[in-house]
């Protein structure tokens, strides 16, 4: 119960500091800006060049100063979200309907008979069992986004296809 707890605290705090402030944990510095080395440190995907996320970050700061704010980066992101809109707030309804579950379930698990906490743990495992599906299906979907990227660049880049050729053989031995 010690461990449930402290699992319980942790997703607590993440979600207070999301709330907070979507991309300020990005900063080293703790003050809400970006240098670029931050903003490179978080964003390179292994596609974009460093030139390419510079201009990108150059162009959402608009100043050029190497300080990029946190609130115009969040800006930036939030003209993008088409889709992703819907997905994120119901992941972030999904958020909270799994911590108020795992409120009531801390405050009656051990008061629960033998039966009510089996079912408590097979609840906790079928949900777990969805959100890791889930997972693996938007994993997927990046590995099949990234795959098409790869193939975008076989004419124009050899040496990335190499690169891509090893990335996703070695991500096909993990599974």
């Amino acid at each position: 119960s010690a461990c449930f707890y402290n699992l319980y605290s942790l997703c607590l705090l993440r979600q207070a500091a999301c709330r907070l402030c979507a991309v300020n944990f990005l900063s080293v510095s703790d003050d809400g800006k970006l240098s670029f080395e931050e903003f490179n440190t978080y964003f390179a995907d292994g596609i974009l060049t460093t030139e390419e996320l510079q201009e990108l970050f150059y162009s959402i700061d608009g100043q050029q100063n190497n300080n990029l704010d946190t609130d115009k980066l969040s800006d930036y992101f939030s003209q993008h979200l088409g889709e992703y809109l819907n997905v994120l707030s119901a992941l972030e309804s999904l958020n909270i309907a799994i911590l108020k579950a795992m409120d009531k379930t801390k405050e009656e698990y051990q008061g629960a008979s033998v039966l009510g906490q089996f079912v408590t743990r097979f609840m906790l495992r079928e949900t777990s069992s969805q959100l890791l599906s889930l997972q693996r299906s938007l994993q997927c979907a990046m590995e099949a986004v990234e795959e098409q990227i790869c193939r975008n660049t076989v004419h124009t880049f050899e040496s990335d296809t190499v690169f891509c050729t090893k990335y996703f053989i070695a991500e096909w031995i993990t599974l």
